[in-house]
């Protein structure tokens, strides 16, 4: 309720701010007939916290869903992304034109004898702040749903054993097939990683979102990964949520349906694979919200993979304790997913914006602490919203080479 109250005042100063502006520099254009198709359009975009408070209402009154669209092409377009597209520009240019207010304030004392030819500027700059945001919002966010990066990084070290020289490991996350994730989207995601030709591929977690429909979809596209050594993965939040509140019923139906395509979900464990001579051991780590690994098994688990000559924690979330023990106990490589990258992430000067941040400071990229490298994959689906805002899904290739 606070993020929504939160952004209606921020939608109301945003727009307040555009009618004003076009008040001012096209004084005798704006009608009063034009404003009420301005109040239409606005009430049009935000039909879905409207319809989802409408359904909210008549559930708990009358225990009827008033507005079930069934996921149609319908809701798509006439509800859902009007509203993110609507929310996206209002925030992201929100977010600017506050600034700029404030630089206002403080110079008001200042400007007496520039005031009518300021407020000009800034009404121009506030539409056009608009008209820029109006269609990069939906352009960026088309390309978000649509394209996958392959992001290359290394990892170095004096001690890495020969067998592993040049090895490369793929790491996927939030796979998360669902209705916006289907058979197109997640095809394309395999084939990018297949094309970069990784040895050994490793998924952090969320092959699925929330419905025990979507696991043989889930399945069969990671079926089609190409992998020499194998394919493995550790357990996300929305594995455990196919069955609401039966998490282990979830967690084991999508660990036996991988199984069945040799895909191998491992939770709170140890693993070691063999690579010609050398031998990879990886810790394969279940914390989840629903589901939080007690700090006694951490230690076990972190503190025994001797003989090892590559050390890799995979774990869903990015958390500190999980980060703090990796660098502890010398692991090389600690890899996770979850956070989508930062899936809406709003741009600012010299930063990137996004609710993740709330979460972990470990949002998207590499991160070294000392000789451990923490990888943070930006994986493919959606959570909450279903779009993505400068946060394009990725598939990372880490490769191996001696310093």
């Amino acid at each position: 309720m606070i993020y929504v109250t939160g952004f209606f005042l921020l939608e109301f100063y945003f727009f307040k701010k555009l009618f004003n502006s076009i008040r001012i520099l096209f004084p005798n254009r704006l009608k009063a007939r034009h404003k009420r198709y301005i109040v239409i359009l606005i009430f049009l975009l935000n039909l879905f916290p409207i319809t989802q408070f409408l359904n909210w209402s008549f559930e708990l009154l009358f225990d009827l869903d008033l507005f079930d669209f069934g996921n149609s092409v319908l809701e798509n377009y006439l509800i859902h992304y009007p509203f993110w597209i609507n929310i996206l520009i209002v925030l992201q240019a929100g977010i600017l034109l506050l600034p700029v207010d404030l630089i206002r304030l403080l110079l008001f004392p200042f400007t007496k004898n520039h005031r009518e030819k300021l407020k000009t500027w800034n009404a121009k700059l506030i539409i056009l702040v608009y008209i820029f945001f109006a269609v990069y919002v939906p352009v960026r966010i088309y390309y978000d749903i649509n394209f996958v990066e392959v992001r290359y990084t290394e990892y170095k070290t004096n001690e890495l054993h020969e067998s592993l020289e040049g090895f490369k490991i793929g790491l996927i996350a939030d796979i998360q097939a669902d209705y916006y994730t289907d058979e197109a989207r997640l095809d394309n995601y395999i084939d990018k990683l297949n094309e970069a030709e990784p040895d050994l591929v490793l998924i952090a977690g969320d092959v699925i979102t929330n419905s025990a429909d979507y696991i043989p979809a889930a399945a069969k596209a990671l079926s089609k990964v190409k992998s020499k050594y194998g394919i493995y993965a550790c357990v996300g939040d929305h594995d455990n949520w196919a069955y609401g509140r039966d998490i282990m019923k979830s967690r084991r139906e999508v660990i036996e349906t991988l199984d069945k395509e040799s895909i191998y979900m491992l939770d709170d464990v140890n693993y070691k694979i063999k690579i010609d001579s050398a031998i990879i051991g990886i810790t394969f780590i279940t914390d989840t919200y629903s589901d939080r690994i007690p700090a006694s098994l951490l230690d076990s688990l972190t503190s025994d993979l001797d003989g090892s000559d590559l050390k890799i924690l995979l774990a869903h979330q990015p958390n500190e304790k999980i980060v703090q023990r990796a660098v502890s106990n010398d692991y090389n490589l600690m890899l996770a997913g979850h956070t989508h990258g930062g899936q809406i992430t709003i741009l600012f000067p010299f930063l990137n914006l996004s609710p993740t941040l709330f979460e972990t400071p470990y949002v998207r990229g590499d991160f070294w602490f000392g000789s451990t490298l923490l990888v943070v994959c930006r994986g493919l689906g959606f959570s909450i919203a279903p779009v993505r805002f400068n946060s394009t899904p990725e598939v990372v290739i880490i490769e191996l080479n001696k310093l």
